[in-house]
């Protein structure tokens, strides 16, 4: 719809917009304000490719951001609001974001979440600062990095992995992203 469209500053989608395609608004250069709508559940792949936003405020409805976007907010503090629960790889691809809030729903975050774009000389952008919930039952933080707890009793690892199960829907996936250390999961969650 709005794919490098460089007429546009400013969108406000209506509360009507339940669905974003993928490449909708990417490199829509002049596009620096977006506002969402709160029945947004889903931000699709490469939706937001090669943006410069002047804020970033995500729809409370957020569940799931998929892989490709390129937030970028000069220097912005990131809340993923409450409900959100699944952050794909390249999801904040080459941002220069200050830190980002993962709250306590969030259940599957790619190692890969962040890049820094090849062009950029290593440790030129620095890594975001990561706030995490204390609430958050999957993750933990040891050195500002997202580690995964292991699941402590079985109904609990039976439920997450479930969780997991359905995100990812073929068994070739889930074996490439465990050769490619790209999955949280221990193996042997994987059923």
């Amino acid at each position: 719809a709005f794919y490098m469209c460089d007429k546009v500053t400013t969108i406000e989608l209506p509360q009507s917009v339940m669905r974003l395609g993928e490449w909708s608004f990417a490199y829509s250069n002049e596009l620096v304000n977006i506002t969402f709508s709160d029945a947004i559940e889903e931000i699709p792949a490469c939706c937001f490719r090669c943006l410069i936003l002047n804020s970033l405020n995500f729809p409370k409805s957020l569940k799931i951001i998929r892989s490709g976007n390129s937030f970028c907010c000069e220097g912005a503090h990131v809340i993923l609001p409450e409900g959100t629960e699944i952050v794909e790889s390249d999801a904040f691809e080459g941002c220069t974001i200050k830190s980002i809030y993962v709250p306590s729903s969030v259940y599957y975050m790619s190692k890969d979440w962040y890049y820094e774009y090849p062009c950029y000389e290593e440790g030129e952008l620095e890594q975001p600062r990561i706030k995490l919930s204390p609430d958050n039952p999957y993750f933990r933080l040891e050195n500002g990095k997202l580690v995964h707890n292991y699941v402590p009793n079985e109904k609990a690892q039976k439920e997450y992995s479930k969780k997991v199960l359905e995100y990812i829907d073929s068994k070739s996936l889930q074996e490439y992203l465990m050769k490619k250390d790209l999955l949280f999961t221990p193996q042997e969650m994987i059923v």
